[in-house]
């Protein structure tokens, strides 16, 4: 925050988009050192012994971004999450100063996949992304794929060359952007799953999964869950760790009437979100 604040001192006009937690915390994505979501303890002493710091230190991270938050001539949030979970720490701009631009991503052409109602279910997953970073998820991966594949669903995996192939597993590994519509299109997959363990700020792969007609499973924390509640267009969970979150796909596969409506509502979360 001490950059921004440097030039907002100097007269430089400052746009500040809030696309990480940096200025509640120097571990941008709230995963602390013992690789747990934080949830941003209300006492600041937690976050000093977390990070090393006395109390000081980490009051004086906050002062600096209470002054550039405050400050700055324009604030953008990608989600309301975001605003809400940063002022548990500090305090944010009246909302009617802050401006909510989502993230653009790339432009897709509408999905071309079967009519929900005329597909049956395949038991087959989707985990996109590059997902081997802790706060990704990338822990819990081998153990998620591992309990899948014992069930008999099948694991399709893209953008990532770490997951291991073996049977029951498609590794699609590093893709261009331009071919990632028809690439989730011919996977077909009955849902996409964003395993991670802390609170996205939006997800542009949400958004990607939705655009190929793919409801996703994910974690009951940040914008992707606000996105997924408000839209119908998936499932969340409570769960963070493999086996709860293999439960919840299991449970969910139960019920192949709630697929085709999740892949119903995920086509029309696509032309909104």
């Amino acid at each position: 925050p001490s950059v921004a604040l440097a030039a907002i001192d100097a007269g430089i006009p400052t746009v500040v988009s809030l696309h990480d937690f940096n200025l509640v915390c120097p571990r941008n994505h709230l995963l602390d050192r013992w690789g747990s979501y934080c949830g941003i303890p209300a006492n600041p002493n937690v976050c000093g012994a977390c990070l090393g710091w006395d109390l000081q230190e980490i009051r004086a991270w906050r002062l600096i971004s209470q002054s550039v938050l405050s400050r700055a001539d324009r604030v953008i949030v990608p989600d309301p999450t975001v605003s809400e979970l940063m002022g548990r720490a500090v305090t944010m701009p009246p909302a009617e100063t802050m401006e909510m631009i989502e993230p653009i991503g790339h432009d897709f052409a509408p999905a071309t996949m079967q009519a929900p109602t005329s597909r049956k279910l395949r038991r087959r997953v989707l985990i996109p992304g590059r997902i081997e970073a802790p706060h990704k998820g990338g822990l819990l991966i081998t153990e998620l794929v591992e309990r899948l594949v014992s069930h008999d669903v099948e694991v399709h995996s893209i953008g990532t060359d770490d997951v291991a192939d073996r049977n029951g597993v498609v590794v699609h590994g590093s893709y261009d952007p331009r071919d990632l519509m028809g690439l989730m299109e011919s996977i077909d997959a009955d849902l996409g799953i964003i395993p991670s363990i802390v609170p996205e700020t939006f997800s542009l792969t949400l958004s990607e999964l939705w655009a190929a007609g793919i409801p996703v499973l994910a974690g009951n924390i940040g914008a992707v869950a606000r996105r997924i509640t408000a839209t119908r267009a998936g499932w969340v969970t409570k769960a963070t760790d493999a086996g709860g979150l293999a439960h919840a796909v299991l449970e969910i596969l139960r019920d192949p009437a709630a697929v085709m409506q999740a892949r119903t509502n995920a086509v029309i979360a696509s032309t909104l979100a």
